[in-house]
């Protein structure tokens, strides 16, 4: 009877101290998938490639902002050595979308259990892969209200990416100038093909900058290049307040930066960043003639007006904003395959100098008119 007891303390005792060791193999913080110390975008790029995984749930579960030991490692790590426990952020066993609502709920949080390192892997343009502002896709006039929309490609058919796994990365802009900027993924992408994948927006929780980041679905890299989403803009309604006159303009840029990489042996890989420069222009400093006989062409009247303005035009109009002399969007009337058009004035616009703005196939074209009341 003393040798069974004294079998049973031991396997007792062994069973204690395995648990103590599994343990000691970690804690994690719900929501940082990559142990970096910071819960955030990058922390998608784990989630993603180890997604539909299962393994051994946490004692805790949930996504609540405290460390939580891990008692027992999964059998999957990551090539770096990481054990994919971090990737199930909220605890129960398996990665998936509750992972990613775990990191938005925890989004920004840090703590000091991090111990991996960020590695932004800068790419040079014409030697690595690049991640592109469509610049062909400015307006080239932008003023008060405008909406801008620039696509965003990541690759080209010359520098095409190969064994893509996921990426993340940071667009940078003057919020002085921009209302709002999003991000819109493009569910057609060649990112998108077979398995499938998905974005994840970051809270905009710092004015100036918007953190995204897209992954495929598990660890089913693709090669591809091309249109992967959208930048949509708004210029600000009352840019004339921060312009010296409404003649001037100012340069906007909009810039991509602390791009991650990843391909399908979640190795770092280099790409290259971009920006574009958003001339935004005060009414007065918008060009008021054209070369363009189609945009030449176009008769704006009566000029001085009261009531009405009518525009009549040898190519379709698109659109028709008015502005006031600071800039500030006033009307904007979408337009379907018309070429004369009639803006009734509303009768609490006062008398003064505004402009009118004309969005055809041929382009644009903004004339001076003024109001008597």
């Amino acid at each position: 009877m003393l040798v069974k007891f004294l079998r049973y303390c031991t396997a007792l005792s062994l069973i204690f101290l395995t648990m103590q060791l599994n343990v000691a193999r970690g804690q994690v913080f719900p929501g940082d998938a990559d142990n970096n110390g910071q819960v955030n975008h990058l922390d998608v790029l784990n989630v993603g490639y180890a997604w539909g995984t299962t393994g051994p749930a946490r004692l805790e579960t949930g996504g609540q902002p405290a460390t939580q030991a891990i008692p027992v490692t999964w059998e999957e790590f990551f090539p770096q050595g990481l054990n994919y426990a971090f990737a199930d952020a909220d605890g129960n066993g398996v990665v998936n979308f509750l992972d990613l609502a775990t990191i938005s709920s925890n989004y920004g949080q840090v703590h000091d259990g991090g111990t991996e390192f960020v590695n932004f892997y800068e790419g040079v343009p014409d030697i690595h892969s690049q991640l592109i502002l469509d610049k062909n896709e400015v307006p080239d006039y932008p003023t008060s209200g405008t909406y801008i929309e620039i696509p965003v490609l990541l690759g080209s058919e010359e520098l095409p990416l190969e064994s893509f796994q996921g990426i993340a990365f940071t667009i940078e802009y003057d919020s002085d100038y921009i209302a709002d900027i999003e991000f819109t993924f493009d569910e057609s992408s060649w990112i998108n093909s077979g398995e499938g994948s998905f974005d994840f927006i970051g809270p905009e929780d710092e004015i100036g900058s918007k953190e995204i980041a897209i992954s495929r679905k598990g660890n089913y890299p693709v090669d591809g290049s091309g249109k992967i989403g959208t930048v949509s803009l708004i210029v600000i309604d009352d840019l004339g307040t921060l312009l010296a006159s409404p003649t001037d303009s100012s340069n906007v840029i909009i810039n991509i930066k602390e791009i991650k990489a990843v391909n399908g042996d979640f190795w770092t890989v280099p790409i290259a960043s971009d920006s574009v420069s958003v001339m935004v222009y005060g009414p007065d400093a918008l060009p008021l003639s054209t070369n363009d006989p189609d945009l030449a062409g176009i008769r704006v009247y009566p000029n001085p007006a009261q009531d009405f303005i009518r525009i009549e035009s040898p190519t379709v109009i698109k659109e028709v904003a008015l502005v006031n002399s600071f800039g500030q969007l006033l009307r904007a009337f979408t337009i379907r395959e018309e070429r004369n058009f009639k803006v009734d004035l509303p009768e609490d616009f006062p008398g003064g100098l505004y402009c009118i703005q004309i969005y055809t196939d041929s382009g644009v074209l903004t004339k001076k008119i003024i109001i008597n009341r």
